[in-house]
C-alpha cells in the first residue's frame, strides 16, 4: 500500500482566521485572498464531502485527504498561486514589488516536487508574473539563502515547500518582516500566523486509511516491512504514526523491518530488494515513501 500526496476522496478540513490591517487597500487585498480560498474550500467540499472549519491566527490552512499523486494537491497549488497573485496586486502600494514569484521546493528532480513546482510556475505565468524556481534539497541553511535571494530580487511572493517544520520558521518570518507573503505547500511549519497560508494534506488521516486497507489485504496476519520517507520530514513521521495507530492493534501483524528511502524511488527499490532477500517470509510492504 503506497500513500499518494493528495487526493479527491477523503474529507477536507480547513481552518481560517482574518487579520486585517489598518490600510484600506491591504484589507481589500486580504479580502480577495479570502474569496479565492473560499472558492477553493467550496470546490474541495464538493469533491470530498464535508469540511471542518477551525479558527487560527493570521493564516489559512487547507487539508486534503490522501490519493493520487497529481490530484487534489496540484489543484491546491494552483489556487495558492491565484491567491498570491491577488494578494500581491492589492498590496503593491504598501511596498514597491516586482512582477516576480519565487518558487522553492525540496528537489526539482523528484517526480512530486517537480510537478508541484511546474504547476505553480504555470499558474504564476498565466497570471502575468515572472518566476524563479529553486531547490533547497532539504537543507535549511540553503533555504534561508534562497529566501534572501527572493528578498533581494524584491519578489512579489514566495511559494515554499519548506525544509523542516522547526528550521523553516525563521526564514519565513524573515520574508514576512519585509512584506513578502509566503504560501506554504505540502509541509507545515511549527508556528502560526507567519505564513500567509499553509496548504497541506492530512497525512495522519490518509495513513490510517491506508493502514486499514493494508491490514485487510494482509489478512490481518503476517510479517511486513515499513518504508518511510525522509526521516527529517514532518510528513514522513506523521504517516508512520498513522500507520502504527492502526497496525499495532493487530497482534497477527509483525513489522520485520523499517527503513527510510528518503523520497527516492531508486533507493526504495534497492532497500526493499535487500530486505526481501534477507527475509523471504515477508508478505507485504507499507510505504509512506510515495515517490
Amino acid at each position: 500500500c503506497c500513500l499518494g500526496r493528495g487526493g479527491d476522496e477523503h474529507p477536507l478540513a480547513w481552518r481560517h482566521s482574518a487579520q486585517a490591517g489598518d490600510d484600506r487597500q491591504r484589507r481589500k487585498g486580504l479580502s480577495a485572498v479570502r474569496f479565492l480560498q473560499d472558492r477553493a474550500a467550496l470546490f474541495f467540499i464538493g469533491r470530498a464531502g464535508h469540511h471542518d472549519p477551525r479558527p487560527d491566527h493570521g493564516q489559512r490552512h487547507f487539508r486534503s485527504g490522501q490519493g493520487p499523486l497529481c490530484g487534489t494537491r496540484i489543484w491546491l497549488i494552483v489556487l495558492a498561486v491565484g491567491a498570491l497573485g491577488t494578494f500581491a496586486l492589492f498590496n503593491r502600494h504598501a511596498r514597491e514589488t516586482s512582477q516576480l514569484m519565487v518558487i522553492i521546493t525540496p528537489s526539482l528532480d523528484n517526480p512530486f516536487f517537480g510537478q508541484e513546482a511546474a504547476g505553480a510556475e504555470a499558474k504564476a505565468r498565466a497570471l502575468g508574473y515572472q518566476t524563479l524556481k529553486f531547490s533547497h534539497g532539504d537543507d535549511a541553511f540553503k533555504q534561508s539563502e534562497l529566501i534572501d535571494t527572493a528578498i533581494a530580487r524584491n519578489a512579489s511572493a514566495i511559494i515554499l515547500d519548506n525544509a523542516g517544520a522547526q528550521s523553516s520558521v525563521a526564514a519565513v518570518q524573515k520574508a514576512r518582516n519585509v512584506g513578502i507573503p509566503v504560501f506554504l505547500i505540502d509541509r507545515e511549519i511549527a508556528a502560526r500566523g507567519i505564513a500567509t497560508a499553509q496548504i497541506v494534506s492530512n497525512n495522519y488521516q490518509g495513513a490510517m486509511l491506508g493502514a486499514q486497507a493494508f491490514a485487510q489485504a494482509m489478512g490481518e496476519n503476517g510479517s511486513y516491512v515499513e518504508l518511510v520517507g525522509k526521516e527529517s520530514d514532518t510528513n514522513a513521521a506523521i504517516r508512520s504514526k498513522g500507520f502504527h495507530e492502526v497496525l499495532d492493534q493487530y497482534p497477527g501483524l509483525r513489522m520485520t523491518a523499517r527503513q527510510s528511502a528518503n523520497w527516492s524511488q531508486s533507493e526504495a527499490f534497492t532497500k526493499v530488494q535487500s530486505i526481501l532477500q534477507a527475509h523471504p517470509e515477508i508478505k507485504g510492504v507499507i510505504a509512506g515513501n510515495d515517490t
